[in-house]
């Protein structure tokens, strides 16, 4: 990782890293102190249900990140059930003191909300018409999510999540 920063510093462009909850606790401490880490458009989706809690106990892990949740993370995350995504947004924005860049959170073909710099941005999925497997499906949503906030940079975070949507529609169906 140490080698992968140093080039980076000599990079003049926005890099991404994703990091996913199966990560040590141990190794994203080290990685989150790294002052060059806030150079870069870093993502935080948990993976690892199981293993969630072990990130809950320091949330400043999370400063400058885009969290990528579903409800039942972000209830682990925040340790209080949520009724749905909108009260999670808000909730997890106050507790993070707003220093993330962005925390998205999505309840099956229910919502998908988010929220950024304190504004709220949501959408409802698009019914789906055949009777097909969801396995995945969350994941390629945020795999789409962050494909638009990568290519569609002058797009609102809704019209990401349309985009988000629109691909994963397409792929259940």
């Amino acid at each position: 990782y140490l080698k992968i920063l140093a080039n980076l510093k000599t990079k003049t462009h926005q890099s991404t890293f994703i990091f996913d909850g199966n990560l040590s606790k141990n190794f994203f401490s080290k990685i989150v102190k790294k002052r060059e880490l806030g150079n870069f458009n870093n993502y935080f989706v948990p993976a690892n249900f199981n293993k969630l809690h072990v990130f809950s106990e320091k949330l400043m892990y999370f400063n400058n990140f885009s969290l990528l949740l579903n409800l039942k993370e972000a209830s682990a995350l925040g340790k209080r059930n949520f009724d749905d995504a909108v009260q999670a947004c808000r909730y997890l924005s106050k507790l993070l003191n707003n220093k993330f860049q962005s925390i998205i959170v999505t309840n099956g073909s229910k919502i998908a909300c988010g929220i950024e710099k304190k504004e709220l941005f949501m959408i409802k999925p698009r019914e789906l018409t055949k009777k097909s497997s969801r396995s995945g499906a969350g994941d390629f949503f945020f795999a789409c999510f962050i494909a638009a906030h990568l290519k569609k940079t002058n797009h609102s975070n809704k019209e990401k999540l349309i985009y988000a949507d629109e691909r994963t529609h397409e792929y259940l169906n």
